[in-house]
């Protein structure tokens, strides 16, 4: 007697049972080949967002490595300068020193006067690039930190006033405070007391005979200060270069001072490190306002200096 295998076993089951499998087997291969196509997919947006963001990087450090060369091309450039004017008048000094000392019984009183006073003016001028250069280079290193203190105003004006008023009497010049006898800013004082020493020698020194220099103070956002003179004025373009990092503005006085604009430099960068700001209108022949802005003692620095 033939007996029948089991159901499970007949052709038709053996067949099916290898169609579920092949169909098992396939769809185990397509879910990995979708979910293979979906890591690729990822990881292809990650490449993708990792190249744009190194292209980028390398943007920026191509731009940083221009930028860099261009300040460091300016500075060349600026010290080429700046030894420059610091040799000229070292040479004017020798030479007419030289020429007094070899021809001294025969120059004329009136002739030694002039040629003494043309030694005191270079001398004068070397001195103060020389302040100005060690102070920018103490800025530039980050050695000068900033130390606010109420500041009586009056009486700071008055005290550069009177150390500039030979300098103002050899050009007949009237220097004028319309500064409040009250009036207290909150400022770092050795900064403060260089920007207006600068502005005020440089007011000076483009000043017309018999002109003024004026210092004004009024209260907005902040304590602004003005200096104005009504001397030879400067070119707008001149004033934007006298800002810009590394640029040399060279300017004669109105008795030959010289100048070179490291000064000013000074003063912008001494205000923008107390969170100021300094502004400049000038105008060709009839003079030159720069307006310090110095922002009010906030609740952090204590009590206001309103009060």
């Amino acid at each position: 007697v033939e007996v029948d295998p089991p159901w499970y076993l007949r052709k038709i089951s053996l067949l099916m049972w290898f169609i579920m499998l092949v169909s098992l087997v396939v769809l185990i291969i397509k879910r990995r080949e979708v979910r293979l196509k979906r890591q690729n997919a990822m990881l292809e947006e990650v490449v993708s967002h990792r190249t744009a963001e190194l292209q980028e990087a390398n943007r920026e450090l191509r731009a940083g490595r221009d930028q860099l060369k261009k300040m460091v091309e300016s500075k060349n450039k600026f010290f080429s300068i700046i030894s420059h004017d610091l040799k000229n008048p070292f040479r004017s000094i020798e030479t007419l020193l030289t020429s007094m000392v070899q021809n001294w019984e025969r120059i004329p009183d009136e002739i030694r006067r002039e040629q003494l006073e043309k030694v005191s003016l270079a001398s004068r001028s070397t001195n103060k690039l020389l302040d100005d250069l060690l102070l920018w280079s103490m800025t530039q290193r980050g050695d000068l930190p900033v130390r606010k203190e109420n500041i009586p105003l009056h009486s700071l004006v008055q005290d550069l006033f009177a150390l500039f008023a030979e300098a103002a009497a050899e050009k007949s010049l009237s220097l004028l405070s319309r500064v409040r006898v009250e009036e207290v800013v909150y400022a770092d004082y050795q900064m403060l007391s260089l920007i207006l020493r600068n502005l005020i020698h440089n007011a000076i020194k483009f000043s017309k005979e018999g002109g003024e220099v004026i210092i004004d103070c009024s209260r907005g956002e902040g304590h602004i200060i003005t200096v104005i003179d009504y001397g030879v004025g400067m070119k707008s373009e001149v004033v934007a270069a006298i800002f810009e990092q590394g640029m040399v503005v060279r300017r004669v006085g109105t008795k030959g001072e010289q100048g070179n604009g490291l000064g000013l430099r000074l003063c912008y960068e001494y205000v923008k490190r107390q969170g100021g700001d300094l502004e400049v209108r000038s105008q060709v022949g009839e003079g030159s306002e720069f307006i310090i802005t110095l922002p009010k003692k906030n609740e952090e620095d204590g009590q206001s200096s309103d009060s």
